[in-house]
């Protein structure tokens, strides 16, 4: 798994924030692009973070952000971290000191998915709680918590092993066994279906409506030469649509349409390899890549966000 240092690309456009992770450290400047103000400011251990090695960030209700390291847990207030590490002998910290994923339940918890277990946050008390879908974990390394992805209701659903785990806004927690054999999540979809690809090179769809035990499989496009379990990642995007992308070196997009079920005929490659793809409420993707940011409005290229130093340092996945 790739790890950065951190770097975050601040910008305002209608009153939205964004944050963009890179490897570069430089100094602090702002420069603007069609009214968009764009601002550089590098952050790292000498500013209070726990460790240079980024994994997730995540920005939650309250505006914190919540950036996990190979060294804990960071919340941060756009002034001062607050640090959240694994200690053996105290169970009111977390479960490992490997951060995979960060996201929010609708009471404000705060979820985060570790190399060893599962936890809830509470921000405002400090108090954690450990879950441990296997007991087993308690003892051994597991990436099984490596994906948190929520609907619009905030509820959270990730895989473990092959089942489908589900925790509600309330709290509860249900499994679905066995439902994810040969098959890894990737997002779920505005009316709460989950999407996964499975090894079979297809798209496969887990309803909501059959409580997540009815699946679908819709194949790959038919000229795509490239195994969707392999070399695909994706994420949800606005209007049932899907974002696919490839980590080849000459990155690739492709749009999956949830609601009718078909591959739009719509595809962008780029120049350099894509990290990480992040869909704004108004459909704009924000790809951040080893040269830069693209951004994608309509499904085309409309910009590159560069700044001088960036051009040959890798962003965060």
């Amino acid at each position: 798994m790739r790890s950065y240092q951190l770097k975050f690309l601040i910008f305002k456009e209608n009153f939205l924030r964004a944050i963009i992770l890179s490897f570069y450290l430089l100094i602090v400047s702002s420069v603007s692009f069609s009214q968009v103000e764009h601002r550089f400011v590098p952050i790292n251990t000498s500013q209070g973070l726990s460790q240079n090695s980024v994994h997730c960030i995540f920005q939650d209700s309250d505006g914190l952000l919540w950036l996990g390291t190979q060294d804990g847990l960071n919340s941060f207030n756009g002034r001062d971290f607050k640090i959240y590490r694994y200690n053996p002998a105290d169970t009111n910290s977390l479960s490992d000191h490997f951060i995979l994923s960060i996201t929010e339940d609708a009471n404000g918890m705060i979820w985060v998915g570790t190399g060893s277990g599962l936890n809830k946050l509470n921000k405002r008390t400090g108090k954690i709680t450990r879950y441990y879908l296997n007991p087993n974990e308690k003892n051994k390394v597991s990436a099984n918590y490596a994906l948190l992805v929520t609907n619009e209701k905030k509820d959270i659903f990730l895989q473990h092993d092959n089942n489908l785990v589900m925790i509600t806004a309330t709290g509860d927690m249900f499994v679905t066994n066995n439902v994810l054999q040969k098959s890894k999540i990737i997002a779920v979809d505005s009316e709460s279906n989950i999407w996964a690809i499975r090894n079979t090179n297809t798209m496969m769809v887990l309803s909501k409506s059959s409580g997540y035990k009815n699946t679908a499989s819709y194949p790959a496009p038919a000229k795509e030469p490239n195994s969707l379990a392999t070399s695909w990642k994706g994420t949800a995007g606005t209007g049932n649509i899907l974002w696919l992308y490839t980590q080849e070196s000459n990155g690739r997009i492709l749009f999956f349409d949830t609601k009718n079920k078909t591959w739009l005929q719509k595809q962008i490659t780029l120049p350099t390899a894509i990290n990480h793809i992040q869909v704004t409420k108004d459909g704009t993707g924000w790809v951040s890549t080893l040269t830069g940011i693209f951004l994608v409005k309509h499904f085309e290229i409309e910009k590159q966000l560069t700044y001088p130093g960036l051009e040959k340092n890798n962003m965060l996945p």
